[in-house]
């Protein structure tokens, strides 16, 4: 265990950070919950492994996610950034900008020019050749500096520059994989393979790898190497269990469902609602921190899905305009545009609720939960769309998908849908049971007065509809009947049984 920390850190993350240190152990997984500061521990491994001399190699699945833990830790730690698309923040530690402040930068330089002038006089090959090796040689001096001094090295997890610190024979003592649970299993090894020891830090319960190949999918690829790892030994897992954003209520589902229970929430955040931010009067159904309004039987089905005009999509105008009445409510009440969010799993859907709130409220951050993954927000209104006879929810029941969009709110979650249909997913129909017991409900009829000031014509939504094309992802994890659906909640039942073992 450290003597001197870093950050202000808990139990938990301590913990987590003493066993990645732990030169004993080979290999050791960390799981963050929604809000539990899984980055800061990421920062405290490095920051840890600087002060006893080990080098670090840093790799994450996304170039922002990279670059975020770089935020954490530079001006602390001696980094370098490797690859492409650096962000602005980062461009000063980029590979190419610290090789050309080296100390081989002028001897270099110097070559190069002469190797030009060679070749612009047609000088003899074995000059040439003779001069060009020289170039590569002392390029490649260069690169070693940088990369030898360099603490910690950065990059994301499918650089080929990776490649080029095995060729450099520079070994990491421990390379650390961030949102290792958001890549494939083959994509981890090559950075693996390339130190001694290695910590996958990531939640197995949030957004999992994007595969689109069935060959793929039923190779088994589809699994994150962290989530395998987790699931078949449990002894190399740490879980993080305070979470710093949620009111304890938003909290209670996911806690439940995903983590064992497991989870606390701070002090700090614990019992935040909306009255302590806002003019929301404490006995307003506002500022309860769950909330469920009802839509099932709405004027007999004026609250029903409907598909896109190429039916790649699914849209339901009815709760759209719902959510744009519940939205201005909040508004009146002086809730700040930039803290409220609107999740919805479909891209016509978000295209709806955008044509009737964008104009009045720019500020306000319409879109799926893809686009939502590491962020947060005091207010989340959460449209889940399918309402149908047949009661089919589609990728309503990826239960990961609405982990990640019930856990994005702070203070006060606000969900929208036809009960009758969503429980047909277990993970929703306990979420539902939570706010029955901890939280509120309302019917959609509630709300008739304000629904009567917003309408959209029928020309309106075919328009809208024909610009709509569902994304890949919507067309992979969408499903018709209960039999696929049962399929598709495979991976995060495993998931979560890892987790509660």
């Amino acid at each position: 265990m450290p003597t001197e920390w870093f950050h202000e850190l808990n139990d938990s993350q301590k913990e987590a950070v003493a066993v990645a240190l732990n030169p004993q152990r080979p290999m050791v997984t960390i799981q963050g919950p929604p809000g539990t500061g899984k980055t800061f521990v990421v920062a405290e491994i490095i920051r840890q492994c600087a002060v006893r001399g080990q080098k670090v190699l840093v790799c994450a699945p996304s170039h922002v996610a990279v670059d975020n833990i770089i935020d954490r830790v530079k001006g602390k730690v001696k980094l370098v950034r490797l690859g492409t698309g650096v962000s602005e923040s980062s461009q000063a530690f980029s590979f190419d900008a610290m090789v050309k402040q080296g100390s081989h930068a002028q001897d270099h330089q110097k070559a190069y020019e002469t190797l030009q002038k060679l070749r612009e006089s047609n000088a003899e090959r074995n000059l040439l050749a003779s001069v060009q090796s020289s170039v590569a040689a002392i390029a490649t001096k260069a690169r070693r500096e940088v990369l030898n001094d360099a603490q910690a090295i950065f990059c994301t997890i499918t650089s080929s520059m990776i490649e080029m610190l095995i060729a450099l024979n520079i070994q990491p003592d421990v390379v650390i994989i961030d949102e290792a649970a958001q890549a494939i299993e083959p994509t981890s090894w090559l950075p693996l393979l390339a130190g001694k020891r290695c910590v996958l830090a990531g939640d197995q319960c949030q957004l999992p790898p994007i595969v689109m190949s069935q060959l793929a999918k039923d190779g088994r690829l589809h699994l994150s190497l962290m989530e395998r790892l987790s699931a078949q030994f449990a002894s190399i897992s740490r879980l993080l269990t305070v979470q710093y954003r949620m009111h304890e209520k938003i909290m209670e589902w996911s806690s439940g469902y995903f983590y064992g229970g497991k989870l606390t929430a701070a002090a700090s955040v614990g019992r935040a609602t909306l009255s302590q931010i806002s003019q929301v009067p404490d006995e307003s159904i506002h500022n309860s921190p769950l909330l469920f309004i009802d839509t099932t039987g709405y004027k007999n089905g004026e609250m029903r899905e409907v598909k896109s005009q190429g039916g790649t999509s699914s849209g339901n105008p009815g709760e759209a305009r719902l959510v744009a009445a519940y939205l201005s409510k909040l508004i009146a009440c002086g809730v700040k545009q930039q803290d409220i969010g609107i999740i919805t799993p479909y891209v016509f859907q978000v295209a709806l609720i955008k044509q009737l709130v964008n104009e009045r409220y720019p500020d306000v951050m319409v879109d799926t939960v893809d686009s939502f993954q590491g962020q947060e927000r005091q207010v989340i209104i959460l449209s889940l769309v399918r309402s149908n006879p047949k009661r089919i929810v589609g990728f309503l029941n990826d239960d990961r998908r609405m982990n990640v969009s019930v856990t994005r709110a702070k203070r006060h979650l606000v969900m929208i849908g036809d009960s009758r249909t969503v429980v047909r997913s277990d993970a929703i129909a306990e979420l539902i049971d939570v706010v029955s017991k901890s939280g509120k409900v309302q019917r959609a009829s509630e709300y008739e007065a304000d629904l009567q000031l917003i309408n959209f014509s029928d020309s309106e939504v075919k328009k809208i509809s024909s610009k709509v094309v569902g994304s890949e992802r919507e067309a992979l994890l969408e499903t018709d009947s209960v039999d696929d659906a049962v399929g598709n909640r495979r991976s995060a039942d495993a998931a979560r049984r890892a987790v509660k073992m």
